[in-house]
């Protein structure tokens, strides 16, 4: 019989145990070691690990679908930003994007459904802020919905992730021109300044500039808790000349007529694709479960032959994965064959 070619490493045992006394033997201390050849003149092949063999079949199957994911994600990945206001509904459209950092190779970057917020809290402690969560809703087809989303909990759409951002004030004005019919905006104040969040509108004729300022009576200290106050005043100002308007206030600022509508919440949007994820993650669990597997279960080999000149026998073995399970089995078949027994 054959019993390993070649062989890696093998025991010398000296004994005058008949044949059989040594498999017997041999057999008493495999444990959990299985005969998967028939027992013959010349010698036994012991071996075990089948569920620690199927673990590693396990493993490179989740190797392999990692280096999937890896392709899938290079070729799909979309990275973005949009800005999106209370009350607002939006497209997923190129047009409804900020900034685009990253577009997929293949397939389309866009899908056909759209997404509003209707509402947004910001949560702060000792000035800071520590939480976001806002109630958005999703229109895919057919299909409508709400979400209840956090800063670490996103909507998901058509596998596109939308994260909260950073946020501040946005606010509806309504300005009449000396010269042309009345306009409706909504300005989202974009810079971040000490006493609130501040911005700039192009007019036809000049420009408007709007500052809004949580806390009127400390509009000189920092903010703290800005967002939090949702009545702040705002500071028009066109030219040499402003006003402070409170919503639902108008009043003339140079040569145009401002109403403060409304003052509401904005956030910027991290929308993120990445269509390998969903393979990476399969592939780890599949990775994880291998390792498992051949941890708990090392496959190994041990063979037991004697010499030819019937002085002992040679217990050879193999083992797989650096487990050393078969050089202890070894070793434990050697000593029963030694102390002529086959053990406890």
């Amino acid at each position: 019989m054959a019993v390993l070619n070649p062989p890696t490493s093998a025991l010398r045992v000296e004994s005058d145990l008949p044949q059989e006394a040594a498999e017997a033997a041999a057999l008493a201390v495999a444990g959990r070691w299985s005969i998967r050849r028939p027992v013959t003149g010349s010698g036994m092949l012991l071996e075990r690990g089948r569920f620690g063999w199927w673990g590693s079949m396990v493993l490179h199957c989740g190797l392999v679908l990692l280096l999937l994911a890896g392709v899938v994600s290079a070729l799909t990945r979309f990275s973005g930003t949009m800005v999106i206001a209370e009350g607002q509904t939006i497209a997923d459209a190129r047009e409804s994007y900020v900034d685009i950092t990253e577009m997929p190779r293949m397939g389309t970057a866009f899908g056909e459904f759209a997404i509003g917020m209707d509402s947004i809290r910001v949560s702060y402690r000792d000035g800071v802020v520590v939480d976001a969560a806002a109630q958005m809703r999703f229109k895919d087809g057919s299909v409508e919905g709400t979400r209840a989303v956090r800063v670490n909990q996103p909507l998901k759409v058509q596998g596109k992730s939308f994260l909260l951002g950073t946020s501040g004030h946005s606010v509806g004005i309504r300005v009449i021109q000396p010269a042309g019919d009345p306009q409706v905006l909504n300005v989202n104040l974009g810079e971040a300044v000490k006493q609130g969040y501040a911005d700039t509108v192009k007019m036809s004729d000049g420009t408007l500039s709007l500052l809004s300022v949580p806390d009127f009576q400390r509009r000189a200290d920092a903010a703290v808790d800005m967002l939090d106050l949702r009545d702040p005043a705002v500071l028009v100002a066109a030219g040499s000349q402003s006003v402070w308007l409170k919503p639902g206030e108008s009043a003339p600022v140079g040569p145009y007529m401002v109403s403060l509508q409304d003052v509401s919440l904005w956030t910027t949007l991290l929308v993120r694709a990445d269509r390998g994820l969903p393979i990476a993650y399969v592939a780890f669990v599949l990775v994880i479960l291998g390792m498992l597997a051949r941890w708990l279960d090392p496959d190994g080999v041990v063979a037991l032959k004697a010499d030819e000149d019937g002085t002992g026998y040679r217990v050879w073995f193999r083992d797989r994965h650096g487990s050393r399970a078969a050089e202890r089995a070894a070793a434990a078949v050697a000593s029963a064959i030694e102390q002529g027994r086959g053990g406890d």
